[in-house]
């Protein structure tokens, strides 16, 4: 067995009814399965690929933010079917949220 001294790699062994055993590795923040082998090229390359950041927009608040939930929401049909006066009030109010940080 291989020892993974990759960061963020889960490693999980099961065992079969027959006894023998198989390893697999995955990715721990998304959950993809790696490959089989970690000394593969295959493997460093998949596990390049999915702890690549991608470059963040300046204009774009980052994924995963309340920024960036709020500007979702700012583009939903839920708030954009709202009355004029009620869409002004919940952005006054999202914006004192948002800046409370």
């Amino acid at each position: 067995m291989v020892r993974v001294d990759f960061p963020g790699v889960n490693m999980v062994t099961k065992r079969r009814a027959d006894g023998t055993r198989r390893v697999y590795y995955y990715h721990r923040a998304s959950g993809v399965r790696l490959p089989d082998d970690p000394r593969s090229p295959e493997f460093a390359q998949a596990y390049a690929k999915l702890n690549a950041v991608p470059a963040a927009r300046p204009d774009e608040p980052g994924a995963g933010t309340f920024a960036a939930l709020i500007t979702k929401y700012k583009a939903s049909p839920d708030f954009l079917q709202l009355a004029d006066e009620t869409r002004k009030a919940y952005t006054r109010h999202l914006a004192t949220i948002a800046d409370g940080d």
